[in-house]
């Protein structure tokens, strides 16, 4: 599987050497798909990350195979994670998850699927069951989503958040307008700089 990886501008300061660093898993979307990893180019929060030296997190945005779903590769991309763990200064404990679209969808899979890995989520115009929400409960989310999407309904999420709620979950919302089902969901929200804040105020250690 293809892969960015994007370090921190200060990762190798002899400073930093023995820094930890937190790290977002990104899942694209749909359009995203295929062999070739510049499409990944100026994309999500690597694009955001590159201008702006003090962004603290390290960001994987593997790239999912033409014709595939992230939840038919959780086990290529968890594998990745893991060699990303090995290889690099990854503090364990703030592992994050998050994505747009189909990737967003996989952020729900990905949470669900392995809570304890993933110390916050943040799923983006995705599509989830509700039914699932048993296994989130535990997990800090941040969804968000256009209410006028015109490709994934924003009720895909709203079912999801409701269930959450109804069973004491960890979960916050944002529902734009306008932005329908476009990139604009990710630059709206990176360029507001809340959400980084509040994932690095969770880690797997300090939840229930």
């Amino acid at each position: 599987m293809k892969y960015q990886l994007f370090l921190p501008h200060h990762y190798e300061d002899p400073r930093s050497a023995d820094k930890l660093y937190p790290l977002i898993l990104f899942l694209h979307g749909a359009g995203r798909r295929g062999d070739d990893f510049r499409q990944l180019d100026n994309y999500g929060p690597v694009w955001f990350a590159e201008g702006r030296p003090d962004f603290p997190y390290m960001v994987v945005t593997p790239q999912c195979p033409a014709d595939s779903r992230w939840h038919l590769e959780y086990d290529t991309v968890t594998g990745l994670l893991d060699s990303v763990n090995a290889d690099f200064r990854v503090d364990r404990e703030r592992v994050y998850v998050g994505g747009f679209s189909m990737g967003g969808s996989g952020t729900w899979y990905f949470a669900a699927r392995a809570p304890e890995r993933f110390a916050a989520a943040f799923p983006m115009s995705g599509s989830t069951d509700p039914d699932k929400a048993i296994e989130l409960k535990n997990v800090p989310i941040w969804a968000f989503h256009s209410e006028d999407d015109d490709l994934v309904p924003v009720t895909r999420t709203k079912d999801m958040v409701q269930a959450l709620t109804d069973i004491g979950g960890n979960v916050r919302t944002t529902y734009y307008s306008g932005l329908k089902h476009s990139l604009k969901v990710l630059d709206v929200t990176f360029n507001d700089g809340e959400l980084f804040t509040w994932l690095r105020n969770h880690k797997t250690n300090s939840r229930p």
